[in-house]
């Protein structure tokens, strides 16, 4: 499933990246028709609280109420009959949005902290804009949240 945010969702897009999903977020404010080309050439279901969505003949969308992105996700889950696993959390670049691969701690001695590469065993790289990534307390503090949020996971 990929999904396209415009402005006005972007922290939902956020979330969704960080769950896993292939989002791209469109961070410009854009006009509504020009934000539903890209969904149909990228085959994505966009994602909006842009009411004149409804005046056009495209049915791959979703139009939001809530303004809380945890709520919005809530929603989204919910709407599309998602099945949360967090062992897709943290798989994508929350930057651009690229696939993570894992990578030899040893290659990035100089780019984290001592204590950080002491204290953790496996590392992960964008391969397109290169940040680096560590599943550690910022990995189960926001597993939890999502596991508080919906009460399972």
């Amino acid at each position: 499933m990929r999904f396209l945010c415009d402005l006005m969702v972007q922290k939902l897009g956020r979330i969704l990246i960080l769950c896993g999903f292939d989002t791209q977020i469109i961070k410009t404010n854009t006009e509504i028709k020009k934000l539903i080309e890209i969904a149909k050439l990228e085959n994505r279901i966009l994602i909006t609280r842009n009411t004149k969505i409804e005046k056009f003949d495209f049915k791959n969308y979703i139009l939001l109420k809530e303004q809380n992105p945890y709520n919005q996700f809530k929603y989204i889950i919910e709407k599309l009959k998602i099945k949360l696993n967090k062992e897709n959390f943290f798989t994508r670049c929350s930057l651009c949005n690229e696939r993570l691969i894992e990578i030899d701690k040893n290659l990035i001695l100089d780019k984290i902290l001592p204590l950080t590469i002491k204290n953790t065993e496996k590392f992960y790289i964008c391969p397109i804009c290169n940040k680096i990534y560590w599943k550690e307390s910022h990995f189960d503090l926001f597993v939890n949240k999502i596991k508080n949020f919906f009460g399972y996971l």
